[in-house]
């Protein structure tokens, strides 16, 4: 087991429900719009095998970027994301999610094939 913490958070209620992040000693792990923090834990902890703890200060700043986010007040993060935690190919696809203009939208297609794998 890796001995690295993994602390879970969550935003107030936004127009997608609650957000739940994790974040690591790297930066972000993982967005869920899960409505049970159990399943987003165990889903850490069965991926990760860390020790996953709830704990709202930590995650504050990546909760509160995130909620300005959806409320319309913030159009770019300043997060440090965890590239560790992602394959290749998710490496890829998020970098090329993260270039997206805000208010633009792209298919799961245009993305695979942008990162050059287009049957993904």
């Amino acid at each position: 087991m890796n001995s690295e913490t993994i602390y879970v958070g969550s935003t107030i209620t936004t127009p997608l429900g609650v957000v739940w992040v994790a974040i690591g000693e790297n930066g972000l792990m993982a967005v869920s719009l899960l409505d049970d923090n159990n399943k987003f834990t165990e889903a850490l902890d069965k991926r990760h095998q860390r020790v996953v703890v709830h704990d709202e200060q930590r995650t504050e700043e990546c909760t509160r970027q995130i909620g300005e986010f959806l409320s319309g007040e913030r159009e770019t993060f300043d997060l440090p994301i965890d590239w560790s935690v992602m394959t290749l190919f998710q490496q890829k696809a998020l970098r090329a999610t993260c270039e997206i203009p805000r208010g633009e939208t792209r298919t799961y297609g245009e993305i695979a094939a942008q990162v050059g794998n287009p049957k993904a």
